[in-house]
Formats: C-alpha cells, sequence, structure tokens
C-alpha cells in the first residue's frame, strides 16, 4: 500500500491510500485467458475471415496511432525509438541498438499478448505490418526487428515486405 497527504482546505490533510503493484501480484490475473476465449469465440460468430477483418481493422487503427506518435521524422533511429518507446508502454519492454554497418536492431524482450499470438498468428503478422507501413522500404540500413523467441525480419527495399531471415 501507498499512501498520499492532500491538504483540502482547513484542518488535518487527507490521507489517500491505493494498492501498489506488488499488492496486486496475489490476486488472479486471467487476460490470458479472456483473450483466448475472445478469439476463439470471433472465430466461432464470424470465421476465419471475420477474425482476419478485425485483426486488419486493429492494424489499420495501430498505424494510424503509431504514426502520430512517431511524427515525420526521416530518421531511421527516431523512429525506431519512437516505436520502442509505444511497445514499452504496452508492456513489451523494447530496446534498440544500433549494430555494426549502421544496422539497428529492435528487440521485444517480453510479448505481453504471447498466448494469444500463438493461438493467432495473425496478430504477429500484423504488428510487423505495422513497422514495415511506419519504418518503410530503407535505403542505407534496413532496420531489424527482433521478436522474442525467435523471428528476426527486417523491411525489405522493395515493397517493404517482411522478411524472415
Amino acid at each position: 500500500m501507498e499512501s498520499e497527504s492532500q491538504r483540502e482546505g482547513r484542518g488535518r490533510p487527507r490521507q489517500y491510500w491505493r494498492l501498489t503493484q506488488p499488492g496486486h501480484d496475489p490476486f488472479p490475473d486471467c487476460y490470458s485467458e479472456l483473450t483466448l476465449d475472445l478469439l476463439r469465440s470471433v472465430r466461432e460468430l464470424f470465421g476465419d475471415r471475420g477474425l482476419e477483418r478485425l485483426i486488419d481493422y486493429r492494424e489499420k487503427v495501430s498505424i494510424a496511432d503509431y504514426r502520430e506518435f512517431v511524427g515525420t521524422t526521416r530518421s531511421p533511429r527516431k523512429k525506431l525509438n519512437a516505436l520502442a518507446q509505444i511497445q514499452s508502454r504496452e508492456g513489451y519492454t523494447t530496446s534498440v541498438s544500433e549494430d555494426v554497418g549502421g544496422s539497428f536492431s529492435f528487440v521485444e524482450n517480453h510479448c505481453p499478448i504471447c498466448a494469444a499470438a500463438a493461438a493467432c498468428q495473425g496478430l504477429c503478422r500484423s504488428e510487423l505490418a505495422v513497422f514495415c507501413a511506419l519504418l518503410g522500404p530503407t535505403s542505407r540500413s534496413s532496420a531489424l526487428i527482433r521478436f522474442s523467441p525467435a523471428l528476426v525480419a527486417a523491411p525489405t527495399e522493395s515493397a517493404g515486405t517482411p522478411k524472415r531471415e
């Protein structure tokens, strides 16, 4: 628990209490189960095409939101740092580093949607498409994107589509 005192007029300050993250830890967290159940439900109600439409919609919204945050910078490093900020805020614990030769590594050290991504590969495909849309085809250096645990991909020179290495 944490407490905070705030003065509100005359008299003693009011005491406000809140539960810290360690205080929340003993309570069950069923986000993964809920997400998996929602994915199954969408697939059962609307079929695979309905699920793909949902993922495509989310992808378009993400691209628009991320573009607003990334801005108009042309610098790959600045774009990647902005993406890392967004991803870290969303729980991915992302880092960017410059590699030998001027390329960049974008590493997601944690995947908060791991269970959902394992059940629905469209989520990973969509995430990669978002990155490619924002980074675009690169001319002097390619932005390397590493996802835990095994996917390594980079936008290609031609269409900005993912390439597995």
